[in-house]
C-alpha cells in the first residue's frame, strides 16, 4: 500500500487506528491513513509525560502522476479504539 512505502516506522500495531474514506465534500476518492503513537514527551514545565499523538497521513495523487503527503498531528482530544490493542 502506499502507507507502507511512505511510512514504514508508523506500522506498529499497537498506533495503528484505522483507514478511512475522506469525508470532505470533493475529497471522497481520498483515503487517510490514522495512527497513535504513545509518546514521551516535555511538557512546558519541563516535566516527561506519555502523549498519545493523533497523527492523520493522506496520500494525494496528482494529476502529474506524481503523489503528495499530507500530514497533521496533534494531542489525541478524544477517545479512540485501536485495532489490535
Amino acid at each position: 500500500s502506499s502507507m507502507r512505502r511512505c511510512c514504514p516506522f508508523l506500522r506498529s500495531a499497537y498506533s495503528v487506528i484505522q483507514s478511512l474514506q475522506n469525508t470532505k465534500i470533493g475529497f471522497e476518492h481520498e483515503v487517510l491513513y490514522v495512527f497513535v503513537p504513545q509518546v514521551q514527551l516535555f511538557n512546558s514545565d519541563g516535566e516527561e509525560e506519555t502523549v498519545d499523538v493523533y497523527t492523520k497521513f493522506n496520500i494525494i495523487d496528482l494529476p502529474s502522476g506524481s503523489r503528495a503527503v499530507v500530514i497533521s498531528f496533534h494531542k489525541r482530544n478524544k477517545p479512540i479504539d485501536y485495532l489490535f490493542r
